[in-house]
């Protein structure tokens, strides 16, 4: 038993270290290729193209249903030889869900206006590859459950130079918009069926007990409110761009807010690849006993202390940095992308504390309560984004998205504050120095704002906001991994 227990310590530190891998090398990949569009399209085509993938993305969500979540969280809890049906029942409701994308794509056929700059087929090829993509997901989320990090780092990383080098390739020879939508598909079937192939490993056995396995209709009913609830995530998180362009703003500057928003997805890397390691390991914890549940639950507020500080320093490391950042990834077309990037860097805090929130409450077995804040989100940014796009343009869309995050982190706490130890005296005191250095870099500008920088670290150390217990508080909680199922 110490063992059994010992190697899921070790495997769930390998899922955190391969976890960081493939979000650093596939963060790195999708900058990258972010860098190659807005090089060979420029401003007005990248504008385009970002609706396009939006719009496309939207609709590829009906393949979700949140089975990615569900999958990481039920086969952390079953035995070897239960993987194989149990990822089988999960993927025959995935295929189920690939309806309604295809009455997504006859319904853009029918309605596409005629006169329109984008050709429909862009916005078709795209929805497709992206439903595909989510199939990746699921594939990513079995290996990640079984701490096979290893392999799924594989699959990001690969699926994702795929696409980087299809795209060049297609770029080089004279390919348009359209083409990028064809490496778009490319990669994402490669990325499937290089899934299924790193799985089979793993799903050898079919000797199981069948009533031991949640029925297809459970695992619908569980993943049905994480779904919602990321339908909900992605629509006040992207729906900003769709606006822009049905509200009369330019291509030229959804474009640059394309490029902004790009550059913020690259830096939001640390949650993920923190909290969706340790998440097959709390989520088995939270199957044991009652009381040692209550006592991880309450030290992940500890975690709050850590992303915060992270996240706060991230925006002053960046902030006084930004036009030189845009300059010489984008080029001197993109300068424009500069102002909202400044404005969407101050959700980066925010982002980092909601994504740990959001898995704990799924790990809670309470995902209505995640329904329940999306909703209220995304009810607030719609209304907020079409008072103000047609007055502020981009910079409303940025502001919007960072009032939607700060009341989504108000929701969330709300929903763990009875299961999770919050430290609110830190997190006012992180605040405090995050408002104090904010309005030194506001004031300093350029190069002399990054003083405020260390100016944060040491008010951090000062006030204890991250301390050697910090560190040991993400080991203790992987070795709550407990004892494996395995057969």
């Amino acid at each position: 038993m110490v063992g059994d227990t010992q190697e899921k310590i070790r495997g769930a530190v390998k899922n955190v270290a391969f976890k960081f891998f493939s979000e650093v090398g596939g963060k790195i990949l999708i900058l990258l290729y972010t860098i190659l569009l807005t090089r060979f399209l420029g401003s007005e085509l990248f504008g385009r193209f970002t609706f396009a993938l939006t719009l496309g993305g939207m609709l590829a969500l009906s393949s979700d249903l949140g089975l990615p979540v569900i999958a990481s969280r039920e086969i952390a809890r079953v035995k070897n030889s239960q993987i194989r049906p149990l990822f089988n029942r999960l993927l025959s409701i995935k295929f189920l869900s690939f309806l309604p994308v295809a009455v997504a794509i006859a319904a853009l056929f029918i309605f596409w206006p005629t006169d329109s700059n984008i050709p429909v087929l862009l916005p078709v090829v795209l929805t497709i590859s992206l439903a595909l993509y989510i199939t990746i997901d699921l594939s990513a989320s079995t290996l990640r459950a079984r701490f096979h990090s290893q392999r799924e780092a594989i699959l990001y990383l690969a699926q994702r130079l795929v696409l980087l080098v299809v795209s060049l390739s297609f770029l080089m020879f004279g390919g348009g918009l359209l083409s990028i939508g064809y490496a778009h598909l490319i990669a994402s079937s490669f990325g499937v069926i290089l899934g299924f192939w790193l799985l089979l490993p793993t799903t050898k056995s079919n000797n199981y007990d069948h009533n031991a396995l949640p029925n297809k209709r459970r695992l619908f009913g569980q993943s049905l409110p994480v779904f919602i609830a990321s339908l909900f995530i992605i629509a006040y998180f992207r729906v900003d761009i769709l606006l822009l362009r049905f509200l009369g703003i330019s291509d030229t500057d959804i474009g640059y807010y394309g490029a902004a928003y790009r550059l913020i997805d690259a830096v939001v890397m640390l949650p993920a690849l923190l909290v969706a390691g340790i998440f097959p390991a709390l989520s088995s914890f939270y199957a044991g006993d009652s009381s040692s549940e209550q006592e991880i639950f309450r030290k992940s507020g500890g975690l709050l202390r850590i992303l915060s500080v992270i996240g706060v320093a991230i925006v002053l490391a960046i902030f006084p940095l930004t036009s030189p950042i845009v300059r010489i990834a984008f080029g001197k077309e993109f300068l424009g992308s500069s102002a909202p990037l400044r404005i969407l860097l101050w959700a980066v805090p925010f982002i980092f504390i909601n994504y740990l929130l959001y898995y704990l409450i799924v790990a809670m077995n309470r995902q209505k309560l995640n329904l329940i804040s999306t909703a209220l989100c995304l009810f607030f940014n719609l209304t907020a984004n079409l008072l103000l796009i047609p007055h502020f343009g981009i910079m409303a869309s940025a502001a919007v998205t960072v009032g939607t995050e700060f009341l989504l982190f108000i929701l969330s706490t709300i929903f763990v504050f009875h299961r999770v130890d919050i430290p609110w005296t830190k997190l006012a005191l992180i605040t405090l120095g995050a408002a104090v250095c904010g309005g030194i870099q506001v004031s300093l500008g350029n190069y002399w704002g990054l003083m405020a920088l260390a100016l944060f670290i040491g008010w951090s150390f000062l006030i204890k906001a991250l301390t050697p217990a910090d560190i040991a508080l993400v080991v203790n909680a992987l070795r709550r991994r407990g004892v494996a199922k395995n057969a």
